[in-house]
């Protein structure tokens, strides 16, 4: 039948009614002769033993009979081998025959005479080759009929009736709504088929990647779903067969369905199950079984989902390079990329970890919570979410619960539950009605995750250490790195690649920089608090001590409150005063803690909240942060430094937005000082003083000496700037 998965159905009918009522009807037909003649001639003439011994009895008997085809049918006759007899030598043997047929029952007679009138039909009668469903059943119904009268086996004929009838086992579908990611569709469409061209139908595999809750098993169903509607059963026999890769435990039972899918013989499958072997070589014994019967499908495909170690799960599934698995290709979802191969002619891996875009996230939302379309905020709780298509669905669908009894809450105040820490709470409703997708929380799962991770990896473990030490930022990648270094001797090719295939981190576009989902940083938060035994009810997991050494160098954790105070800087310059103000007390609160109170980058982070403090017209507290950065550098730097003249123009400032003018001139005066000793009098930092001088005297109502300080900035711009530049504009104005 090595034809029929490129037949029409009506072909496939009739190439398997030709196998039933020839090759299974021949087999059971031979063990009919045999069962019959031991049962006449054992005593007398031996018992039939398919050799040429058994044959000449059989000849002898016959010999005088007159039949057609008499030389053949003697020839088979004396070799005695009944596993060389077709179907006219059995039907002779057993119904024409003297020494069998002369001695059958009218029954027996019948019922043999129905299966040569089908075996001929089927071979004379039908030129076209062709067979319709209804009389495909009618003839093998007849011959089961048959076979059963006689008391032969029926397993084989209903196996072929099943055989090749094309399925689609695809991962579990959501209780929710989904929103179809037809971009990704689209990509990985073309790179299937690409892979499946390039590779003149040979077995090839696709990698689906990310962190929990991501979406891929849902876009490897989609995926499959979008490629059915293309192919027609009819034309093309197919299957797609989903298989959960979890564990051993898991492969072992999806292959044991996947084979009975394949019709493959239930005693054999029993003796697998029972054996001694261990799970893998079991699993292998069922691979085994399901390529001899594979080669039978002219396109498949296979999903292998929820694969948590792949260096474990990869050799026990189908093998690149052998032949039984051609016409067919593996879509494989995994969490972690370490033994992902790289791309190749047959190979191929995307990942999710960004998780959907901008136009679906609103879809989604707006599906499940039954919300407003245009609703500008939508987008803030997508990015909230990382645009993770899980944590979008268990948002939305607490939103919907919620507004329905409680008309007035809002989707700003789902996010102040984000921030007050109670995710968790949001997402127990969608797990509730959605546990045969996905049987735990987002936050669980990721939590879990988290936990293995840590536990067969103590490279990731020392990153989420440090990810657990900060607030949720991008750190850059050659600080974890050194992080990981103190803690291990390590290279740092040895640990970059760890970090960059966990798919719990996510790589920061081109500016080297990686962070962790907001989900998997409350986790990492979580799991390394500080409080040893608390229990975390939902998953039964215990807090892990923070592994925080002792000798951890000073310049890992300065560049870590650089880089917050960077972003701070980010913040300010666009006017968000709000979170530059948190990002400047994060890091001042990293500095106090390893660097000690009395350090100058504390000073600096002093200053940036006073800047802050100042252009929100806190002025108390902006003079506050100032006098405080003051101290430390006059301690540290002495009273002569350049950043002691930078306090002092601060402290200026503020004094002068009071209305303090005495105060802010001698603050002015202080810098000036400084600035002529350290910088020389031609400066542009000895400029802003001069023009701080002028502005305090120009609301004394001094203009005299205003006019003479602003002349004074005015000649070292002209002179260090250009005459074309914008602060030589601004001493114009100020003389002006």
């Amino acid at each position: 039948m090595s034809g029929l998965p490129w037949e029409s159905e009506e072909s496939q009918n009739y190439i398997r009614a030709d196998y039933i009522v020839t090759d299974a009807v021949r087999k059971e037909l031979r063990d009919f002769f045999i069962h019959e003649w031991n049962k006449r001639y054992q005593a007398s003439l031996g018992a039939w033993d398919d050799t040429n011994v058994s044959g000449s009895q059989l000849f002898n008997l016959e010999k005088k009979r007159a039949r057609p085809n008499k030389t053949m049918l003697q020839s088979k006759f004396q070799n005695g081998d009944t596993n060389e007899w077709d179907c006219t030598v059995l039907f002779d043997a057993i119904l024409y025959s003297n020494s069998i047929g002369g001695s059958l029952s009218t029954t027996e007679k019948t019922e043999i005479d129905i299966l040569r009138k089908l075996r001929n039909e089927i071979t004379h009668n039908i030129p076209d080759k062709t067979l319709t469903n209804k009389d495909f059943q009618t003839m093998t119904t007849k011959v089961e009929n048959a076979l059963g009268a006689l008391g032969l086996s029926m397993n084989e004929v209903v196996r072929i009736k099943n055989l090749f009838a094309s399925f689609i086992i695809l991962p579990p579908e959501p209780a929710h709504e989904v929103v179809y990611r037809s971009d990704k569709i689209h990509e990985i469409r073309e790179d299937i088929e690409k892979l499946r061209s390039d590779n003149d139908g040979k077995l090839t595999y696709f990698y689906i990647s990310g962190n929990p809750g991501s979406g891929k098993s849902q876009l490897a169903r989609q995926v499959c779903e979008d490629i059915c509607k293309d192919v027609h059963a009819k034309d093309e026999v197919m299957f797609v067969m989903t298989l959960n890769g979890k564990d051993l435990d898991s492969l072992f039972y999806s292959y044991e369905n996947f084979c009975r899918r394949l019709n493959c013989n239930e005693s054999a499958l029993q003796s697998v199950s029972s054996s001694s072997k261990t799970k893998e070589e079991k699993i292998k014994d069922l691979r085994s079984q399901i390529s001899c019967r594979i080669k039978n499908w002219k396109k498949w495909w296979i999903i292998v989902d929820n694969v948590e170690n792949l260096e474990l799960i990869s050799p026990l599934l189908p093998l690149k390079g052998d032949e039984v698995w051609k016409d067919g290709q593996v879509i494989l979802t995994t969490q972690n990329t370490n033994a992902v191969p790289q791309d190749s002619v047959s190979t191929k891996h995307i990942s999710l970890i960004h998780g959907m875009n901008d136009q679906e996230c609103r879809q989604l939302l707006v599906l499940l919570s039954c919300t407003e379309v245009d609703n500008p905020i939508l987008d803030e709780v997508a990015e909230k979410l990382d645009r993770q298509p899980l944590a979008i669905a268990a948002a939305a669908v607490y939103m919907r619960e919620v507004s329905n009894s409680c008309p007035d809450f809002s989707w700003r105040d789902y996010l102040r539950k984000l921030e007050k820490g109670k995710r968790g709470l949001t997402e127990k409703r969608l797990q509730q009605i959605n546990s045969a997708a996905y049987s735990s929380t987002m936050s669980t799962a990721v939590l879990l995750a988290v936990e293995k991770c840590g536990e067969n990896n103590t490279i990731l473990e020392h990153a989420f250490n440090l990810f657990s030490l900060i607030s949720f930022e991008p750190l850059p990648l050659e600080l974890v790195v050194k992080y990981v270094q103190q803690q291990e001797d390590l290279e740092a090719e040895d640990i970059t690649p760890t970090l960059k295939h966990c798919s719990l981190f996510v790589q920061v576009c081109n500016d080297g920089d990686i962070r962790l989902h907001r989900v998997v940083h409350e986790a990492v938060k979580t799991l390394f608090n500080k409080t040893k035994g608390d229990n975390i009810p939902e998953t039964g997991i215990q807090n892990k001590d923070r592994k925080t050494p002792q000798n951890i160098s000073k310049v890992i954790h300065d560049a870590l409150a650089l880089k917050i105070r960077n972003l701070g800087s980010v913040c300010e310059s666009k006017g968000d005063l709000d979170r530059a103000n948190d990002y400047y007390e994060r890091a001042l609160e990293i500095q106090l803690d390893r660097l000690g109170p009395n350090h100058t980058n504390v000073a600096i982070s002093y200053n940036n909240l006073g800047d802050v403090c100042k252009r929100k017209g806190d002025l108390d507290l902006a003079n506050d942060y100032y006098q405080r950065a003051l101290e430390i550098q006059l301690d540290r730097l002495g009273p002569n430094h350049t950043n002691v003249a930078i306090s002092y123009n601060n402290l200026g400032d503020v004094c002068k937005r009071k209305g303090d003018l005495d105060l802010a001139s001698d603050y002015y005066q202080r810098a000036l000082e400084i600035q002529l000793d350290r910088l020389g009098p031609n400066h542009t930092n000895v400029a802003i003083s001069y023009s701080n001088l002028g502005d305090v005297c120009k609301r004394k109502g001094d203009l005299d000496r205003a006019n003479d300080y602003y002349q004074r900035a005015l000649e070292i711009k002209l002179d260090r700037l250009g005459p074309n530049h914008t602060n030589v504009a601004i001493s114009y104005n100020n003389l002006g």
